[in-house]
């Protein structure tokens, strides 16, 4: 087996060093591995036993090994979303990337701050998967699972490749790995995505405490896939009782206009069919965020207060708070949270909670920052975010826009 995985690190040298040789040359090349790899195989993965499939070979030379068979899966087809739990190795077991917590722990790689579910791809659409890894989930159905040994040029073809977000292993693609092997789970295929998250909106709205009737209802509905309610609300303290600091330095007890600047932290949870880390099921109407076990978890992948950020991934970083005003785009703050301070009567030291559709956040690109401390938000993912009104800005002009810190990317 060593003097094999030599001669792969070998030739992919020689591939490195090509650079204006004759295309013909670099195919010879590859030739050579795939006669390695058939030969890695021949020594180490046919000789199955009595309840193990043998791995299949085809014609581009990507060999497929079932560990698990669905005849009746799903297949998925164009344009299908993927739910994909994975591992990639090189031919020695060597980890790439991976979206398992049991993985990572093993790797030492594990991260509070991951969410360890199955990615969330468009199948053949620019989805970051590699050209093998998408031949391997092209042959398989709904709930298989199979190890792909694909050869390096249907694999990173000689680049180099990291991963990041605590879906990392110890080490990194290079030329030198030479054909790798990915197990793959198909876990689920969705033909529409867009109502699977409608789905698990209407079991977070009924578990928090919100209706989907229209605000001017007397309902929680901001708009169709965007849901409302103030949690806490300072216009409630008698007036003898409030503080005049607080009144007159902060704007205290008073209510928020569209064309405000304000200052507001967030906690911002993801909300997914797959168990989070959020506190669990609870009382509708307690303040905090509840998730349903069986039904979906919320999992948080930002926050700007420390004091959440020290319960729940032990992180001191110091978090801040984000400027807004409401009714002005912003790149930090998504549409959610500027519809729903517009449109619900809120004060200023109050706080709100919001569950919305992925129309009014990050949409069908998602959200990955790539460094922590804030997580990967996948495509076509609703979100439950809680909402902090801070204070409003008594200095017209003298707050500095690099205030903005701890915010996402640009929402749509």
């Amino acid at each position: 087996m060593k003097k094999i995985l030599l001669a792969f690190a070998a030739i992919s040298i020689i591939t490195l060093s090509i650079t204006s040789c004759a295309e013909e040359h670099e195919d010879n090349i590859y030739d050579v591995e795939q006669k390695l790899l058939d030969a890695w195989m021949n020594e180490h993965e046919m000789n199955v036993g009595p309840d193990e499939e043998q791995p299949i070979r085809y014609s581009n030379g990507i060999y497929i090994k079932w560990l698990k068979r669905e005849p009746l899966g799903a297949k998925p087809a164009y344009g299908n979303w993927l739910k994909l739990n994975y591992t990639g190795m090189s031919l020695d077991g060597k980890v790439f990337k991976n979206r398992s917590k049991e993985v990572a722990i093993a790797e030492n790689q594990f991260s509070e701050k991951t969410n360890y579910v199955p990615a969330y791809i468009n199948y053949y659409e620019s989805n970051g998967l590699t050209e093998g890894e998408n031949f391997a989930i092209g042959q398989m159905r709904e709930g298989e699972k199979v190890i792909a040994y694909i050869p390096s040029k249907l694999a990173f073809d000689g680049q180099t490749e990291t991963f990041s977000n605590g879906y990392g292993g110890h080490y990194s693609i290079t030329a030198q790995t030479g054909p790798v092997k990915i197990e793959i789970e198909l876990v689920d295929v969705v033909e529409n995505a867009s109502i699977r998250e409608k789905e698990l909106i209407v079991k977070c709205l009924k578990a928090n405490g919100l209706t989907d009737a229209s605000i001017d209802d007397g309902g929680d509905m901001v708009r169709e896939g965007l849901y409302a309610k103030v949690l806490t609300q300072h216009k409630d303290t008698p007036e003898a009782e409030w503080n005049k600091e607080d009144l007159e330095k902060w704007g205290a007890y008073t209510k928020v206009d569209k064309d405000d600047e304000l200052y507001i932290y967030r906690d911002v949870y993801v909300i997914q069919e797959e168990k989070g880390n959020a506190d669990g099921q609870g009382n509708p109407g307690d303040d905090q965020p509840k998730q349903v076990d069986g039904e979906f978890g919320l999992f948080l992948v930002s926050t700007d207060r420390i004091e959440l950020a020290i319960d729940k991934w032990n992180d001191f970083t110091p978090y801040t708070p984000v400027f807004v005003r409401p009714s002005i785009s912003s790149e930090t703050v998504v549409f959610a949270i500027r519809e729903a301070l517009q449109k619900l009567d809120v004060n200023y030291m109050s706080s709100l909670l919001i569950v919305t559709t992925s129309e009014f956040t990050y949409g069908q690109n998602g959200y990955d920052q790539g460094t922590e401390p804030y997580g990967v938000i996948q495509p076509y993912t609703p979100l439950l975010i809680k909402v902090y009104v801070e204070r409003k800005t008594y200095e017209s002009g003298t707050q500095q826009l690099a205030d903005e810190t701890g915010g996402f990317g640009t929402p749509k």
